[in-house]
Order: structure tokens, then C-alpha cells, then sequence
């Protein structure tokens, strides 16, 4: 193998002239800044021939200054930049060389180099020379000269004719190309791999992947920017070729579209001619029959009015016999009438009867009288009954009540009347009580109504949002005017939550009030105090907490006091409840109760130092937490029910007591100043007066009765008579009327002005009309279309219904002809409406024209027009755009088969080779155990690409038919065809997204355990591993991909073996030394040499397996130089046996016990 054994800088950064010698795998250490980094950028300037395709300068320090400065680059080196614009050297020539040397002393040594002049007035280093010496090692020595007793830096051609004269052909100069550079020293370093541009481009990018290892990768990314060649796709002549199909197909569909558009302007303008047609028609056909029908409504009248003139004289004669009988009949009535009057005269009938009236009705009155009285009688009694809940007095005002009814209805006037008074004496006691009872009836549904009333306004205002509504009245009206002066109140209910519910109770029972206690802000209490007394008389229950008299309650709260039964985040409230309730103990039994001081237990027993009482809260009152406010509008919901259902009984309680209040006004001070015992005796005296009455008429003579009864009877019957021709009479009358009034309203119809039906203008109304239409329209079609829809329509002979009937047959065909027009016309409008809709649809795909517009005139200009021009565009534009597609068609395709597919291909097949090479690295080498390998998988968006290019392999002639209209069903490629098609022609697919081959697929990295054949993929252990098992797979990685391009990984040697360096900045950051010693392990297992750079803390790890040591050190003045230390094999292995890292647990416990 070509060992790195000699590194050489001249003008690099912070080194002036510094050889550094090397051997195996080497650890370059220092502080920040120091120079380190630029010993690893020195190696890949030189290995990459200061290409800028392939550099990535200092990535470690670059990271840090992305968004405060420029990167570092070649000039800057060469020129020793310490910041933007800050130079080390104003100009100088710099040499920078690596020399290899073969572990087996076969081949010759090799130096690899370049020389370069920088200017701090250019803007870019020039490159001198990019040479290959073969059989030498090249030192500082051969680019310094010795002039005058001082070294000097030599010119170039100076060096370059020296090492011609010394190397001859073995000094090979690249000046002007990297690649060839490259090409140039791979024939020695990399014999394996032919030195051809690609491989000469594998190689720098694998060389430099290593330096730049961006450890936060995912697989994907690592494998695209780290693994495959960046060989993006020319796709700008497909771009521009599927462009032209696309606006030849696109003008294709444009002009169909606009045909199709057209078409259905075409449709909707014959549609606009059939009902217009159709609308005149019917429009005709109804003007005729208002026509004829005003013709035969006038007939009919006509005839109506001689029918009525005719009924008329028939009527006068019959009312003339019909009033000469009445005349006679009355007569009779009138003799019969001065009869009766006589004999009524002579036996004065008449007074007696009235006499007898007169006095019933006075005693049937007392007796109304009597029964009311007794009534109220009663009702009272019943009243002192339930009041007297069975007092001697209730007892006798009910029996002298019952006493009372049963003497009126016996009669007995003298027991009635000593009732009467023994009840009126038993009255005030009773009357006294029935007063009360109202008064505290009244007090109570008072009460309850208040209560209504509140808790009416706290569930409303719950209802509302409001989040005061479990507060009284008092405080929520306090809170509302602190916040109107800008305060945030809190009543202390709201602020603190109780701990153990079991003290739910007793505990609010205990706080009462003070629940409501108001908190402000500490620097808003004098504004909340002057507040409160300005309105003080209104808000008496309100309170407000004196908060600058708290700051000495701070203090913890202790277990077993009142105030921990809460928790609150308010301090102030927890200091309030310190300072009011802070020596109240919480007892559990009656002996901690006892005990001296003031005490409070679950039940709600309470001692405040000298009483004893309870303070218990009832359930629904609760308001302390959430919870409790919740429930508390559960209960005043449930509260409010149960008051109204109170208020309801108390109002019927409320309204008998008044009416019995009412009877005891009635009985003890009657409106007519009259007795029960009064009222039946005066009864009594009008019945025997009205029984005198009745007596006298009956001793009237029976003869005289007997002829007034006859002619009472007589004149009934001449009566009804005479009422049954009045009858008949009036009913002739009315008929009578109502032919007059026919007539009347026929002739005033027949001759009015109006529009009336039947009228003889309106009749020449409609003709005129109908005349007028007459001109407008082609008269036989609608002519005979009229008499259609007239036949067979039955007709009375009737003179004047036959004229009714006829109108009527007139105005239903007129009404629906009518009908007819109108949805006629509406469909014209609609249609109307439909056609310049549809004009404007097509002005949207298509120009405007000068010739015709959307609001044209439809019959006249837009149909004619649309037909003229869907016949130009069917017959002309469509053909020879058609033609035009089908040339563009044969040029994409010939193109997307020829270029991009087969380019495409070809990139595939090398990410392939690539990927299959790196696995073919990584197959007989294991880390850990596990055996590592990399998958890649097509990523869905670009699948149907992918496929095109499989059967572009198999048959090249099936991506034809993607460009020749519709692909045939029988084709086996059909679905795949169809997808790509639709990416190639949707104007929104982004062709450059094609030109990176590497974007088509994602990659992964697999680790299958070799035990226990688990395989595990590298994202997994990404999401949750640490950060060694994330690093790990990268190493892995870009050592396998280091080793492919080599060529060690398969264990050659000999002259097929060249470099295998492996160079990593900051590198194995996150291993622990178990992991860094495997991770050696590996590369060695693939042949590489590793050079690694770190910070001085981590020389104890890499002792153990540098065999190098390249110490830098910055000496002042922007100066740096190095110190190199060879570790040999067995203070390497001393080294590794006495790091704690790497022992196992017994040999720590032994060096411990040592």
C-alpha cells in the first residue's frame, strides 16, 4: 500500500516553511485556531488540484461563520486570512506537497503537489503548476534557495527545471487541468481504478466526503451527496420541445373547446327561436279567446236581463193577492184583541196577577239573601276550624253555623235569630285569627317572591356567561363597578378550592360572609375603599379585604389549622384566611375539641374560644371550587321550582283567607243592615201575600175565563196567519229584489266603462286587440290549433247558459293559452339568458370578436354567426392544427426516447454499480457484529419515469405511442404510459426536478446482526438511538465508500494496492473509546489510513491507535508549527490496556483496588 509518509507546506495559512513527517494512521491535534484544519484542507487542495468543483475548505470552522463571513478558499490560505480583508502576507508563492511511500518497498515514492502564487490585489490564486514527481520525496527544501546567508522562497520555473533535471520523466507538471492532475496520479495511488474523468471524479469526491462528513444527514442525503456523481441531465431541449406539444395539443383542445362552446350556443339559440314561436302563438290563441269569451259574457247578460224583466211582472201580480188577504186577516186580529180587553176590564185579572208576581219575587230575594248569608256563615267556620286546630271557640262557631242553616230551612225565625247572635258573639276571636293568618300569609309570599326574585337573577345571569352569578346581589354589583374603574376583582370563593370535602360544610358555614370578600390589587384598595363608601347604603353586604393589613400572614400554612383545609394560588387570599382563621383548629374527636382556644369540627360543631355553636352550610348553598358553583346552580334551579310551587299554595291560602275575611266583614256589617232572623221573617210575610193574590184569582168567574181563553186561542191562530203571508210576502219581496238587482247590475255591466266581464268595452277592448295580433301572426296554424282545443265541448241550448257555458270554455282555453305564453316566454328568457351565458363561456376560451357580442341580438346576429364560425373552425383551424400536433408529437418523442430516457438509463445503471459496489465493500466486513448494507427504493413521484426506462430496455418502439394519441387498451404498457403521458403534458410537472438522476431514489442503510439475523434500519435507530449509534452507520459509510474507490476492501496487495487515506475533521466527536477502537478496527479491516483531527483533549483517546501524533501549536504572530511524535506498536498497545474506557468492569475494580 502507498503509504502518506511526508507532508510538506510552504506560504500555507499560518505555517511559513514546515515539514511534518508521518507514518500509518496520524492524529493531528491543537487548539482552535492553531492550524490544524489547515493541514486536512492543505491534503485536499492538493489531492483535488485546487479544484473548485470539488473543494469544500474547513467545513468545521465554515459551519460557524455561514451567516457572519465568507468561507475559507486556496487565496486566503496561501495569503495566511485572519478575517475579511486581514492578511498574514501581502503576496508570496506557496508550495504545499504529500509525499507516499510503499509498506512494502516495491514500488517508488510519490509526491503529489502544487505550486501557486497569490496577490492580495487579485482576486483568485494562480495556479503555477500541478505536478507528479515519482522516486522522490520532496521536502521544503527543494522550494527554498540559500542567496546571500538567507533562505529564500524559489521561483517556480526555478524549482520546476530542477526537478526535470533530477526526475526527468518521472516529474510530470498539470498546470492547466485538475482532472488530468488527478488522472495523472491515480495511475500510482489508485491502481485499481482506470484514470478516466469519472473515476478521477469518484475519487476527489470520495476524498473529500470524509472532511466534510455532515453527521446530521439521513441516509438519503448521505448516499446523494456523498456516494453518487453529481451528473445532472441536460433536459432543456425535451423542456422546450414538450412546451410546443403541449401549445399545439393545447390549442387542439382550446379549438375543440371553443366548437363545443359554440355548439351549445347553437342549441341554446334554436331553443330561444322555439319559444319565442312558441310564445307568439300561444299569445295569439289566448287574445282570441278573451275575445270570444267578452263576446258571449256580454250575450249572456243580455239574456239575463230578460229573464229577470220577464220574473219581475210575474211577481207584482202575486204580491197583490198575498196583501189583500193580509189586510182581511189583520182585521179579524184587531176584533178578537177589543174582546179580550173587555172581559180582562171587568174582572181585573191583569192587577191580581201582577200583585202575585210581585210578592214571589220579594220573598224568593230574602230567600237569596238568607242563603248567601249563611254561606259566609259557613265558610268561616270552616276557616276557624283549620285556624283553631280544635279550640272550644271553633267548635261553637261551627255548630252555631250548622245550627243556623238548619234553622232557616226549618223556618223558625226565634231560634234563627238567637243563633245569629250567639254566632256573632263567637265572631272576634275568630275574625282576630283569620287577620292574622292573612297578614302572615302576606309576609310569607312576600319572603318567597324576594327569594324568586334573587335567585331569578343569579340563574340568568349564569345562564348569560356572567361568572359572578353564584355571588350575591350586593357583591356582584361592588365587582361590576371595580371593573368599570379598570380593577380586576376576585371574591375569595373564586380563588381558593377546597382540599378535603369532607369539611365541605362546616367549613363554608364557618366563612359564611366572607366567602364574598372582595381582593383587588394591591395598588387599586384605596380607589376599591372609596368605591364601596360612596356606596355603601346600596351595597351594605359587600366587602372588600384590607390587604395592607396582611403583609405579616406570609408564613407557611400549618396541618391541623382551618386554613389548610384550602389551597389557593392568590397569596393574599391564603394570608387572609391566615390572618382571620389561623388559630381555629381542626378537631377530629370531642377531646382535641375540648382542648382550650377555638376549634372546629366536620359536623359543624364549633367553639369560638367562649361560645359554642354549629356553623353548617347547608348542601345546595355551597360555593367554594368549581364544582360547588356548578352545583350550586343545579340547586338554585331545583330551589327555584320548589318556591314557585310554594308561592302557588301560599296565593291559594292568601285568596280564601281574603274571601273569608270578606264573609266576616259581610256577616258582622251587612249592606242592608238586616238579620238572617229579619230577612226569613220578611220572607215569610211577601209568600202568605202573594198566596192572598193567587187565592182572589182563582175565585174569578169560570165563564168569563173560559170565552178569554177562546178568544186568546182565536186570536193565536188568526195570528199565525197573518205572520205565514207576511212570511210568504217577504220572500216574494226578496226574489223580487233580487231580480231587480240582476237587472240593475246586468245593464251596469253591459254599459260600464271598466274592464268588467260582460261589458260591451271590454268586448271591444278585446277585439281591437285581437285584431292587432291578428296582423302580427301567421293566423292558420294558431287558427287551427284553436278549433282543436275547442271540439267536443258540451254546450247547454239554454239561451242564457248556453252564452255562460260558452264563455266559460273561452276563458279556460284563453287562461291557458296564457299559461302557456308566459312559461313560453319565461323559457324565452330563460333561454335568452342561457345563449348569452353561453356566448360568454365561449369569449372565455376565446377572442372577442368585433362582429358579434354576448348582448347582441340573438336570431338576427349571434346565430348566424355561431354557425359561420363553428363551420370555419370544424373545417379549417382544427385540420391544420392537427397536423401540426401530429410534427410535434414525432419530434418529443424522438427526443424523450433518445436523450432523456437513454441518458436517464445510463445514470441508473451507474447508481446501480455504485451502490452494488459499496455493498460488495461492506459484505465481508462486520462492526459490532452487525453486517451493513445500503437499499434504495424509487421515490413514488417519479416511478412511472422509472418504469418508462425498463421498458425503453425492453422494447424502445413502446414510448412511441406516448405521443400519438390515445394509447390502445391492448398494449401490456398501457397504465404505465398513461401516468407518464399525464406528467409530461400537465403544465405544472417541473422538469428541473429530472435533470438529478440522484432524486429519483431514497437510500437506506441496514444493520442485520449477525447472531441473531435482526435487521434494523439506520432511520430507526436515528429517531431513538444515542448519539454513537448515529454516528456509526456514517463512518461505516464513508469508509466502505472510501475503500470501494480504493479498491482495499477486498484484501489485495501488492502492486494492485495504492493510497487508502481516510481524513476526518473532528472526527468519532460522539464515540466513546469501546466504539473509536471498533471504528479503527474497521477501517483497518478495509485497508485505510486514517488521519484524523481533534482538540488536545482528546490525545488520550488517540493514543492508542495513532501511530503519529502531529502536535500544532500557535507561536505567536500568527504563527503555528508542529511537533510530531511516533507512537510505536507497543506503547500503543500499553496505552490501550491502561484506558478506562476500555476495560470491562473487573479490570476497573482491580486498578481501583490497586
Amino acid at each position: 500500500m502507498m503509504e502518506l509518509v511526508h507532508l510538506t507546506l510552504v506560504n500555507w495559512h499560518s505555517f511559513t516553511v514546515e515539514d511534518i513527517p508521518v507514518s500509518g494512521h496520524v492524529g493531528v491535534l491543537g487548539e482552535n485556531a492553531s492550524g490544524k484544519s489547515t493541514i486536512l484542507d492543505m491534503i485536499q487542495v492538493v489531492l483535488t488540484g485546487a479544484s473548485g468543483r470539488y473543494m469544500n475548505l474547513n467545513p468545521v470552522a465554515g459551519e460557524s461563520r455561514r451567516r457572519s463571513g465568507p468561507r475559507r478558499t486556496v487565496q486566503g490560505y496561501c495569503l495566511g486570512a485572519r478575517g475579511e480583508g486581514d492578511f498574514r502576507r501581502e503576496a508570496c508563492l506557496t508550495y504545499v506537497a504529500i509525499s507516499f511511500r510503499d509498506a512494502d518497498g516495491v514500488k517508488p515514492d510519490l509526491t503529489v503537489g502544487l505550486a501557486m502564487e497569490a496577490r492580495k490585489t487579485q482576486p483568485a490564486e494562480t495556479i503555477l503548476g500541478r505536478f507528479v514527481v515519482r522516486g522522490k520525496i520532496l521536502t521544503t527544501a527543494n522550494f527554498l534557495r540559500e542567496r546571500e546567508g538567507r533562505q529564500e522562497f524559489a521561483q517556480w520555473e526555478e524549482v520546476r527545471q530542477s526537478l526535470e533535471r533530477e526526475c526527468g520523466n518521472g516529474f510530470v507538471n498539470h498546470r492547466d487541468s485538475a482532472r488530468d492532475h488527478i488522472r495523472e496520479y491515480m495511475r500510482d495511488l489508485v491502481p485499481r481504478s482506470a484514470p478516466t474523468s469519472g473515476n478521477a471524479a469518484a475519487l476527489a469526491k470520495a476524498i473529500v466526503n470524509g472532511m466534510t462528513l455532515n453527521q446530521g444527514l439521513s441516509a438519503t442525503d448521505f448516499v446523494r451527496n456523498y456516494i453518487l456523481e453529481e451528473s445532472p441531465m441536460k433536459v432543456g431541449e425535451l423542456r422546450e420541445s414538450l412546451k410546443t406539444y403541449r401549445q399545439v395539443n393545447q390549442t387542439i383542445k382550446n379549438m375543440r373547446e371553443r366548437a363545443k362552446r359554440l355548439k351549445v350556443v347553437k342549441a341554446r339559440a334554436e331553443d330561444f327561436r322555439n319559444f319565442l314561436n312558441e310564445h307568439v302563438e300561444e299569445d295569439w290563441i289566448s287574445r282570441k279567446a278573451r275575445y270570444l269569451a267578452a263576446s258571449a259574457a256580454m250575450r249572456a247578460l243580455e239574456e239575463e236581463v230578460k229573464e229577470a224583466e220577464a220574473s219581475l211582472l210575474a211577481e207584482r201580480e202575486e204580491i197583490n193577492d198575498l196583501t189583500t188577504s193580509i189586510n182581511e186577516a189583520n182585521q179579524d186580529v184587531h176584533r178578537i184583541i177589543k174582546q179580550i180587553e173587555a172581559i180582562k176590564a171587568k174582572v181585573g185579572i191583569d192587577d191580581l196577577n201582577k200583585m202575585a208576581e210581585s210578592h214571589s219575587f220579594s220573598a224568593a230575594d230574602c230567600l237569596k239573601r238568607i242563603s248567601e248569608r249563611v254561606k259566609h256563615m259557613q265558610r268561616i267556620a270552616a276557616a276557624a276550624e283549620v285556624l283553631g286546630k280544635g279550640e272550644s271557640s271553633s267548635r261553637e262557631l261551627a255548630a252555631h253555623a250548622s245550627a243556623a242553616a238548619e234553622a232557616v230551612k226549618r223556618g223558625n225565625t226565634e231560634a234563627t235569630a238567637v243563633i245569629e247572635q250567639a254566632f256573632l258573639a263567637s265572631l272576634p276571636v275568630t275574625a282576630e285569627r283569620i287577620g292574622r293568618a292573612r297578614s302572615e300569609t302576606e309576609a310569607a309570599l312576600h319572603t318567597k317572591n324576594e327569594e324568586v326574585d334573587k335567585l331569578s337573577r343569579s340563574i340568568e345571569a349564569a345562564a348569560s356567561g356572567s361568572r359572578d352569578s353564584h355571588l350575591g346581589d350586593h357583591t356582584r354589583e361592588l365587582m361590576r363597578l371595580l371593573r368599570m374603574a379598570g380593577m380586576a376583582p376576585r371574591a375569595l370563593c373564586d380563588i381558593i378550592d377546597l382540599i378535603d370535602k369532607d369539611w365541605g360544610q362546616a367549613a363554608e358555614g364557618l366563612l359564611g360572609r366572607d366567602r364574598e370578600a372582595i381582593f383587588v390589587d394591591r395598588d387599586h384598595i384605596h380607589t376599591a375603599t372609596t368605591i364601596l363608601r360612596e356606596n355603601r347604603r346600596d351595597l351594605r353586604q359587600a366587602s372588600l379585604v384590607s390587604l395592607n393589613k396582611l403583609e405579616r400572614y406570609k408564613d407557611p400554612v400549618e396541618s391541623g389549622w382551618f386554613p389548610s383545609l384550602f389551597r389557593s394560588d392568590d397569596q393574599d387570599a391564603v394570608a387572609f384566611m391566615q390572618r382571620r382563621y389561623g388559630n381555629v383548629r381542626l378537631a377530629r374527636t370531642m377531646e382535641e375539641f375540648n382542648q382550650p382556644g377555638r376549634a372546629l369540627m366536620a359536623d359543624g360543631l364549633y367553639d369560638d374560644g367562649l361560645l359554642r355553636g354549629t356553623r353548617l352550610e347547608e348542601a345546595f348553598r355551597l360555593k367554594i371550587g368549581k364544582a360547588a358553583q356548578e352545583q350550586l346552580f343545579l340547586e338554585q334551579k331545583r330551589r327555584l321550582e320548589v318556591l314557585r310551587e310554594e308561592i302557588e299554595t301560599l296565593s291559594q291560602r292568601r285568596r280564601i283567607l281574603s274571601e273569608v275575611d270578606r264573609s266576616v266583614a259581610l256577616v258582622t256589617s251587612p249592606a242592608d243592615g238586616e238579620t238572617v232572623a229579619g230577612l226569613l221573617e220578611r220572607a215569610q210575610q211577601q209568600e202568605r201575600l202573594a198566596g192572598e193574590a193567587r187565592s182572589r184569582l182563582e175565585a174569578v168567574d169560570q165563564g168569563d175565563l173560559k170565552r178569554l181563553y177562546e178568544l186568546e186561542e182565536k186570536k193565536k191562530v188568526q195570528q199565525a196567519y197573518v205572520d205565514a203571508r207576511n212570511v210568504e210576502l217577504n220572500s216574494i219581496q226578496k226574489r223580487q229584489g233580487a231580480y231587480q238587482k240582476q237587472a240593475e247590475t246586468a245593464r251596469k255591466t253591459l254599459t260600464g266603462l271598466t274592464n268588467q266581464e260582460g261589458s260591451r268595452h271590454l268586448r271591444n277592448l278585446a277585439r281591437r286587440m285581437f285584431q292587432y295580433s291578428w296582423r302580427l301572426t301567421a293566423a292558420v296554424p294558431a287558427n287551427r290549433r284553436y278549433r282543436e282545443r275547442i271540439a267536443g265541448k258540451q254546450i247547454p241550448s239554454d239561451p242564457s247558459a248556453h252564452y255562460e257555458a260558452l264563455a266559460g270554455i273561452h276563458r279556460a282555453i284563453g287562461q291557458r293559452a296564457e299559461d302557456r305564453s308566459k312559461q313560453a316566454k319565461d323559457r324565452m328568457m330563460e333561454a335568452d339568458r342561457n345563449v348569452r351565458a353561453a356566448m360568454r363561456s365561449y369569449f372565455d376560451v376565446a377572442p372577442i370578436s368585433s362582429e358579434v357580442g354576448a348582448e347582441s341580438d340573438i336570431l338576427k346576429n349571434i346565430l348566424p354567426w355561431v354557425e359561420a364560425t363553428l363551420r370555419d373552425i370544424e373545417e379549417n383551424e382544427l385540420t391544420r392544427h392537427e397536423a401540426l400536433a401530429a410534427e410535434a408529437s414525432e419530434r418529443v418523442s424522438s427526443i424523450f426516447r433518445g436523450e432523456f430516457v437513454n441518458s436517464l438509463h445510463s445514470r441508473i445503471s451507474k447508481l446501480k454499480r455504485d451502490i452494488d459496489s459499496l455493498n460488495h465493500s461492506l459484505r465481508n466486513h462486520t462492526f459490532h457484529g452487525e453486517r451493513y448494507s445500503f437499499s434504495r427504493t424509487q421515490v413514488a413521484q417519479y416511478a412511472p419515469i422509472l418504469k418508462a426506462v425498463e421498458i425503453y430496455v425492453t422494447s424502445e418502439d413502446a414510448l412511441d405511442l406516448l405521443f400519438k394519441g390515445e394509447i390502445p387498451e391492448g398494449s401490456p404498457h398501457k397504465p404505465v404510459l398513461d401516468e407518464v403521458k399525464r406528467i409530461l403534458e400537465d403544465p405544472d410537472t417541473d422538469f428541473d426536478s429530472f435533470e438529478d438522476y440522484r432524486s429519483f431514489f431514497v437510500f437506506e442503510i441496514h444493520m442485520e446482526n449477525l447472531d441473531t439475523g435482526h435487521k434494523t434500519r439506520w432511520e430507526t435507530r436515528r429517531g431513538t438511538g444515542s448519539g454513537a449509534e448515529q454516528q456509526v452507520p456514517l463512518y461505516v459509510a464513508i469508509g466502505a465508500s472510501l475503500a470501494s474507490v480504493y479498491g482495499t476492501a477486498e484484501g489485495r496487495s501488492g502492486s494492485q494496492l495504492g493510497m487508502a487515506l481516510a481524513v476526518f475533521d473532528e472526527a468519532f466527536a460522539k464515540l466513546d473509546g469501546k466504539n473509536q477502537r471498533q471504528m479503527m478496527s474497521f477501517y483497518e479491516s478495509l485497508g485505510l489510513q486514517v488521519i484524523v483531527a481533534a482538540p488536545p483533549e482528546r490525545r488520550p483517546s488517540l493514543l492508542g491507535y495513532m501511530h503519529a501524533i502531529v502536535e500544532v501549536d500557535n507561536i505567536g504572530n500568527g504563527q503555528s508549527e508542529t511537533t510530531v511524535v511516533q507512537v510505536k506498536e507497543k506503547a500503543r498497545k500499553e496505552l490501550q490496556r491502561i484506558n478506562p474506557e476500555l476495560m470491562d468492569d473487573e479490570a476497573l475494580r482491580r486498578m481501583a483496588a490497586e
